[in-house]
């Protein structure tokens, strides 16, 4: 009985614990924001075109365009200013709010 080796080898237990880091960061982001620009952003990171966001505002397309510009400034200098320096990866969600020019 001595002689005998009482170790189990160790299995691969399959894990499903993801964490979803950009959903994280987003929602962060848009507790910074003030609650007009967190409507703004959460309308158009729902994929609504800023035409339909403009109506629902009570607003005109280019309001919308300049509302969601200085929404993504105002977002960007305070990571900047938590952080030291801006990262990539937590400008990630910010970066997808960007409209074409």
């Amino acid at each position: 009985m001595r002689n005998e080796n009482h170790q189990l080898p160790l299995t691969e237990l399959p894990t499903t614990t993801d964490v979803n880091l950009d959903s994280i960061d987003l929602e962060r982001f848009l507790a910074w924001c003030r609650p007009s620009d967190r409507q703004l952003f959460e309308d158009y990171l729902q994929g609504f075109p800023i035409e339909e966001i403009a109506r629902k505002q009570g607003i005109s397309y280019t309001a919308v365009r300049i509302r969601l510009l200085r929404a993504r400034r105002g977002v960007q200098s305070r990571i900047r200013g938590e952080n030291g320096s801006a990262r990539e990866g937590r400008l990630k969600a910010v970066s997808t709010c960007q409209l074409a020019a």
